[in-house]
């Protein structure tokens, strides 16, 4: 292995040209470095940089052709080996764990204060250029501790050693946040620029129960864009990450990617005032808070496959495309929302979404949509439990239903749904044994006949029972026509319909009801139905009970119409 020995401090060793992949060790000194060839520092037009182990001695690796000196501060011995021939990607010149070319290598100072190892983060950031992704501040693989955020205004790169899961022996980088007050342990937040190519990525976070994660707010008027946040276990904290703009300021076009977030008093993942970002393989779990979302996403094309959560989900996004939610259990004693999946955002799609051991106590709605024009495929409802409403259209709503199936409990979409909200929807592979409609997505939208009186005579006021159609208990009625068939009624009709004799009960439709259209053969009535058929569920079998009947002779079909409540 050749070797370069200086005597005294303030020497530099004559220049040297290593390939890629070469082993660079000082003692006693540090190493400078340019892209120049031997000609370039002979000539004098070399530009030297300090090797990124920074002015103290120890080992980097190179990735690519550089010339290198020493500079002792002392006696010093300089080294290389060019035996691990291992090249990187082009544009790099130092290993990536060695802090990049423009960039520096931090190890933890075990100071459990976290005043030490903030300010040192800190400081890095501070001094670096802006140059977008051009530095990088590396974390070394241990315990960290951190008394409050680290802000970051400019593009930088911040990457540890891997996602410690805290567990000895401590492998990877574990940031602790010990603030006693909530705050960020990240905070991107651009003052004086936007910020492009911002990176977060391979270290893990402990809130300490307290604080946050990750925080983004893009202030006006500048973005956080085109950046990535990677491979992070980030637990026991208020929000895992909460990013929001503003409306002249985005979180525009950023990457999340294979990130598991665990044991959050407020949101898992929350993303607002945004657009275009990518989510991929991120997981919330034991969203234990009351106000908190496992995701709330509100950004115009937001992207999303892969997201899992124990909490409910919130997707308000405009021409968004989600693929493989999942919601399992609801970790909340009391949570955000009686919804388990909201939607809304014209010509949103939802591919793939499973409500699996789903409280109905806490969530008795599945999938709640508030869409135009959206596409919702391939539900299914699994586990022990789950919620009665699976899916509900919205006042306004509109869109197609596709392959939506459950084996728990529930009622059809149709007992609960107004036509005017299903009216815009359309269902397909959502009947059957296990569907969510009763049948194709025109029965659907159809009123089912519920009971029938044949013939009833609308000169007498004594009861006169409905007869039930089909095996149904219960039953919610909202329209009732009357067709004559014989004679017509005149001077005066009125009366109700019931569910106990001699005009008791609960009043279906009210005594004071007018027959009198029934005045010729053909002629049809339209009765108003009472409130109660709103709020209360039926069982009883309808009677009609005129209050007085007709002076002429008349008869008449009456036909009950509306929903079966039983759940299947």
């Amino acid at each position: 292995m050749p070797q370069i020995t200086l005597t005294r401090a303030g020497q530099f060793s004559e220049p040297i040209e290593v390939g890629p992949g070469t082993r660079i060790t000082a003692t006693g000194g540090y190493v400078q470095w340019t892209t120049g060839t031997l000609v370039d520092v002979r000539n004098g037009t070399a530009t030297w940089q300090t090797w990124p182990a920074g002015a103290v001695a120890g080992y980097q690796d190179t990735l690519r052709r550089l010339v290198i000196r020493g500079v002792a501060t002392g006696a010093m011995a300089l080294t290389w080996d060019e035996s691990k021939q291992d090249e990187g990607e082009e544009g790099v010149y130092w290993q990536e764990g060695g802090g990049g070319a423009a960039g520096t290598f931090l190890a933890p100072s075990g100071d459990a204060t976290g005043a030490s190892d903030r300010a040192a983060v800190q400081a890095a950031h501070d001094n670096a250029s802006s140059v977008v992704g051009g530095f990088r501040i590396t974390l070394a693989s241990g315990q960290w501790y951190f008394d409050g955020p680290v802000t970051i205004t400019k593009p930088i790169i911040i990457a540890g050693m891997g996602a410690s899961t805290g567990v000895a022996p401590l492998r990877g980088t574990l940031i602790t946040n010990v603030s006693a007050s909530p705050t960020r342990t990240f905070y991107v937040n651009p003052t004086t620029e936007a910020i492009w190519g911002v990176a977060i990525c391979d270290l893990a976070i402990n809130g300490n129960g307290v604080n946050d994660g990750i925080g983004i707010l893009a202030g006006t008027p500048h973005t956080v864009s085109q950046s990535r946040f990677c491979d992070l276990v980030i637990r026991n904290v208020r929000d895992g990450i909460y990013a929001t703009g503003t409306s002249s300021a985005e979180v525009y076009q950023n990457e999340f990617r294979n990130i598991k977030i665990t044991s959050c008093t407020r949101h898992g993942f929350y993303l607002d005032v945004s657009s275009y970002n990518q989510l991929w393989n991120i997981e919330t779990t034991g969203i234990t808070g009351a106000a908190g979302y496992g995701f709330y996403l509100f950004g115009t094309a937001t992207t999303a496959h892969g997201l899992m959560t124990e909490g409910c989900v919130n997707i308000d996004a405009p021409w968004g495309r989600i693929s493989s939610v999942n919601v399992e259990t609801i970790s909340a004693a009391t949570p955000v929302s009686s919804i388990a999946v909201r939607l809304n955002g014209t010509g949103l799609g939802v591919y793939g979404v499973s409500l699996v051991n789903i409280n109905p106590a806490k969530c008795n709605y599945g999938i709640s949509c508030y869409s135009a024009a959206a596409t919702v495929r391939d539900v299914v409802v699994a586990g022990t439990q789950g919620p009665a409403y699976v899916f509900t259209p919205q006042a306004g709503s509109s869109g197609l239903l596709e392959n939506c199936q459950t084996q728990l409990a529930h009622f059809y979409v149709e007992q609960y749904s107004s036509m005017s909200d299903m009216a815009g929807w359309r269902f397909r592979g959502c009947d059957g044994a296990n569907g969510v409609v009763r049948g194709n997505e025109d029965n659907a939208k159809q009123l089912t006949r519920l009971f029938a009186l044949r013939t009833a005579n609308f000169q007498s006021t004594s009861d006169q029972t409905f007869t039930r159609h089909g095996g149904f208990t219960s039953y919610r009625i909202t329209q009732v026509k009357a067709v004559t068939r014989s004679g017509g009624s005149t001077v005066a009709c009125s009366g109700g319909i019931y569910t106990a004799a001699a005009k008791s009960g609960t009043a279906l439709v009210a005594a004071g009801q007018s027959w009198l259209g029934l005045s010729a053969i053909g002629k049809m009535v339209d009765a108003t139905v009472a409130g109660v058929n709103v709020t209360d569920v039926q069982t009883a079998t309808p009677i009609l009970s005129l209050t007085t009947g007709s002076t002429a002779a008349a008869t008449a079909d009456v036909f009950l119409y509306g929903y079966i409540m039983d759940t299947v």
